[in-house]
């Protein structure tokens, strides 16, 4: 499942990230929910009660997670280290290192950090260094990352949600106080398109968005305590018309705490986390309440 991870400040308290989704889940995905807290791993599945280590990741500090249970989690410092991981709760499966970035077109020795990194195993990953978008699959070595063509406003560019196979959802900062603005690409074609609502002359979702999370058609968006799901239609330019992005947004009750991730998706529900509380809840598939499956507080790092 992809899953936008956000760049953070490292503090005494590593961010909490989350990919997955804890109830509800349908083929072709694993039901549960993967964790790196405090620069470990964890996993939640309803049939096994409290959480499940895997490997320890093999370089400290690690502040992004993307992935799924099904295939596989990737994990990376924000830096120079990224690796991925298969057998998720096996603490005897192996981590495997991944190319970071490619070295910054104007010049320089090491390549730009992570801003951002979404995508799953086996739809391939996107990832932003502040400046361009890259992708790349990994369906058989050598692993490599390609640029992707850039959308529009790619400066105010905040938050990325989904990967290079099924489609990548962008959001752009809002400019003059306005709400958040949403671009659309299905698939490798990078023919971004701005994303906008079903009825024609209304807007989208009236809001600045601080979360996004979703995969293909269906993604969920957290901003202002409101949260939304979109559902997207997509079609192709043609030789007499542009490519266009509709989406239908519906409103569910935001979680019960304050979040700084979100996971998920508009079919089997979203997960929410707090870094500074250590909070965890879930909705049911049908968004309809919220549960509180992990409440331990967080352990500081020394």
């Amino acid at each position: 499942m992809a899953k936008v991870a956000l760049k953070a400040t490292t503090t005494d308290m590593l961010p909490i990230q989350a990919v997955g989704t804890y109830q509800g889940l349908k083929s072709p995905f694993v039901n549960g929910l993967v964790v790196l807290f405090n620069g470990a791993i964890n996993s939640f599945v309803p049939a096994v009660p409290g959480a499940t280590a895997s490997a320890t990741i093999p370089f400290p500090a690690p502040i992004f997670l993307c992935g799924d249970m099904t295939n596989g989690i990737v994990v990376s410092d924000g830096a120079q280290n990224m690796a991925y991981l298969t057998g998720i709760g096996n603490t005897g499966a192996s981590w495997n290192t991944l190319p970071s970035l490619p070295l910054p077109l104007e010049g320089g020795t090491t390549s730009e950090p992570f801003a951002a990194l979404s995508g799953d195993l086996a739809n391939g990953l996107v990832a932003f260094d502040g400046f361009n978008l890259f992708s790349m699959t990994l369906g058989s070595a050598p692993f490599e990352w390609h640029m992707m063509t850039q959308p529009p406003a790619i400066g105010t560019l905040q938050y990325i949600a989904g990967d290079p196979t099924n489609g990548v959802l962008l959001v752009i900062a809002p400019t003059a106080g306005g709400p958040s603005v949403l671009y659309y690409s299905q698939g490798c074609s990078c023919n971004w398109v701005q994303v906008t609502a079903s009825t024609p002359g209304l807007q989208l979702v009236k809001i600045k968005v601080e979360q996004v999370c979703g995969t293909g058609s269906g993604f969920v968006i957290y901003g202002e305590n409101q949260l939304f799901t979109l559902v997207l239609k997509y079609t192709p330019s043609s030789a007499t018309a542009p490519a266009t992005c509709t989406a239908v947004a519906t409103k569910f009750a935001p979680p019960p705490f304050a979040i700084t991730n979100l996971t998920g998706d508009p079919v089997n529900g979203c997960t929410a986390t707090c870094d500074t509380s250590g909070l965890i809840a879930t909705t049911t598939a049908k968004f309809d309440f919220w549960t509180v499956i992990n409440a331990q507080p967080p352990v500081q790092q020394q």
